[in-house]
């Protein structure tokens, strides 16, 4: 008999892109109870055409079709200037600015600051007003304004909850590289129509974010974009993100709900 445990069990030497939905399925059991009997992989038996990567199977019968689109291949360029980068990746890789139970995305508009605002100025401000502020910050989007020399620099927050968790901090510029949108729709325009054509109760795309060059803001601003190109978007129970930028070795695949079209999938953080 094959258990869930079996069924989501990742394998010695298994693709990486099949580790990373197991990853998902085991986090939707944990949050949402959804228990998985077997998995199916129709793009190593079905060669006529492309197929969806993974088919997981419940004990209720019910099935969801997954599908993996890695975002990769961004241009250095941004409009946020690259040199404040390594400042502010240095804060993400810092234990002590975690909030445990929550998520916490900052988007930092460094394109606008002074000339006289070094990256050593922004990360010193950024860094207090996490020490301070960031327990206390509400749930959901707001905005914060940090002093910066005399300068006020305008901060906006995601903070989402993910209970038993070590929480993580995600620092990105105000803007996504120069070409985000065009590889976002290269990569739909790969991936989405397999997994459209699926059959299967529910379709949900797992998108990577192995990257600190965009943010979830990013991405959920782009797919509402998108949607009018690909409106198959709407069709989807749901789309999560992966984030596997590894900030503290040993940190592990996180995901956070992007968007969610079927009133069936879970509303999770995490």
């Amino acid at each position: 008999m094959t258990t869930q445990k079996s069924a989501i069990e990742i394998l010695p030497g298994e693709r990486y892109d099949r580790q990373l939905v197991k990853r998902l399925l085991a986090h939707l059991a944990r949050r949402a109870g959804w228990q998985w009997r077997s998995l199916d992989f129709p793009e190593e038996r079905i060669h006529s055409r492309d197929a969806v990567q993974v088919i997981a199977m419940e004990a209720s019968g019910r099935t969801t079709a997954i599908e993996h689109l890695p975002l990769a291949g961004f241009s250095a360029d941004t409009q946020d200037g690259p040199r404040f980068r390594p400042a502010l990746a240095a804060l993400e890789q810092d234990p002590a600015l975690r909030a445990p139970g929550w998520h916490v995305d900052l988007a930092v508009p460094v394109a606008h600051l002074p000339a006289s605002i070094d990256a050593r100025l922004l990360a010193g401000a950024v860094r207090g007003w996490c020490a301070r502020r960031m327990q206390s910050a509400p749930e959901g989007e707001s905005t914060h304004v940090v002093m910066i020399s005399g300068t006020a620099v305008k901060i906006q927050v995601e903070k989402t909850a993910c209970p038993g968790e070590c929480g993580r901090l995600a620092i990105a510029g105000a803007h996504p590289p120069g070409n985000f949108e065009a590889i976002v729709r290269e990569r739909l325009q790969q991936k989405l129509p397999r997994l459209s054509a699926a059959s299967a109760d529910r379709r949900v795309l797992l998108i990577e974010r192995g990257d600190s060059l965009w943010s979830l803001a990013h991405l959920r601003l782009e797919l509402e974009g998108a949607a009018f190109e690909f409106p198959d978007l709407r069709a989807l129970s749901g789309i999560w993100m992966a984030d596997t930028v590894e900030r503290i070795p040993g940190d592990e695949a996180t995901f956070r709900l992007v968007r969610r079209n079927d009133d069936d999938e879970p509303v999770l953080a995490g």
